[in-house]
C-alpha cells in the first residue's frame, strides 16, 4: 500500500496494488498487476521498455526486482510527502507555543 498526499488539502488516498507472478523454469515468465495507479503503470512500463539488460525467463525474480524498484520509488515519495506535512505542522506549532508565551510574559 501506498499514501499519496495531496499537499493543499492534506487528504491522502491509499493505493492498495497485488501482483501475482507465474515462473517456469526456461519457458515463462508472468506478472499480473491489479489496482495499479496509472502513474505507477507508466512508470513501470517505461523500465521495462527503458531496461538495459531484458528480463531472462530463466530468472524466478527479474519482473519482481523491475517493479519493486519503482514501488520503493514511490514509496519513498510518499513519506517524503508525509514529512513536508508533519513538518509544516510543527512549525505551527512552534509558532503558536511563542505566541503564547509572549501573550503570559506581557
Amino acid at each position: 500500500m501506498i499514501k499519496v498526499v495531496s499537499p493543499n488539502d492534506y487528504m491522502y488516498t491509499w493505493h492498495e496494488m497485488s501482483f501475482f507472478s507465474l515462473w517456469v523454469p526456461d519457458t515463462i515468465n508472468v506478472m499480473l498487476c491489479f489496482d495499479i495507479p496509472s502513474m505507477i503503470q507508466n512508470a513501470i512500463k517505461s523500465l521495462f521498455t527503458l531496461c538495459k539488460t531484458p528480463c531472462d525467463v530463466g530468472q524466478m525474480y527479474c519482473l519482481h526486482a523491475i517493479i519493486i524498484e519503482e514501488i520503493v520509488e514511490q514509496f519513498e515519495c510518499s513519506v517524503w510527502a508525509i514529512r513536508d506535512i508533519v513538518r509544516n505542522v510543527e512549525k505551527v506549532g512552534i509558532l503558536l507555543t511563542r505566541v503564547q508565551l509572549r501573550s503570559d510574559v506581557s
